[in-house]
């Protein structure tokens, strides 16, 4: 028995040191390949990694059900929008970024599922169609124009060392749910 857990721990253990080791292999061989590319770039080039690395974590819910969510850029882009322009009019601050944005991705999300439990039409499909209605809707609110929010205290949630800090306690967050929940059990 104790022999299992340790092969366990061992194995798990490897997953955690391959996550890390690949994209630092990444890293190496573009650096090596483009010597334009210096050192100095590795942190733009992490904050540009980190939005896309958080939604695949989001997606994993849904490829592990057999569903495909080829809208989710678009469902997240479409909140921050809805959201920053809502809390930048009303003063909500930060908590209202958070929230707002959370809300408006839960109402996309239920919008594909209930499209898809009505008319049975494959969710790749519908996400497509929702993808370019999504784009529509945020080009709409925003005037076409996204939402500025330099000039106000929120930029914190974009700057560094937050962005990193939100992103990985997103991910693990992610990693909790889905690996450590009833929720995620049944997921999987």
């Amino acid at each position: 028995m104790r022999r299992l857990q340790l092969r366990r721990a061992l194995r798990s253990s490897g997953y955690y040191i391959l996550m890390f080791a690949i994209p630092i292999v990444l890293f190496t061989v573009m650096l090596l390949v483009f010597p334009e590319i210096g050192l100095k770039n590795i942190p733009s080039l992490f904050k540009q990694a980190l939005f896309p690395a958080v939604l695949s974590c989001g997606l994993m819910f849904n490829f592990a059900s057999g569903n495909w969510d080829l809208a989710i850029g678009a469902e997240s882009v479409l909140a921050a929008i809805v959201a920053g322009r809502i809390s930048v009019q009303l003063g909500l601050g930060i908590p209202g970024i958070i929230l707002g944005s959370v809300l408006v991705g839960v109402l996309c999300g239920a919008v594909s599922g209930f499209i898809y439990y009505l008319t049975k039409v494959p969710t790749i499909i519908v996400t497509v169609g929702l993808l370019f209605l999504y784009e529509c809707i945020g080009s709409i609110v925003s005037g076409g124009a996204g939402v500025n929010i330099s000039a106000t205290s929120y930029v914190v949630l974009g700057s560094y060392p937050w962005n990193i800090i939100y992103g990985v306690a997103a991910m693990f967050l992610a990693y909790f749910i889905f690996y450590r929940t009833g929720f995620g059990y049944h997921v999987r």
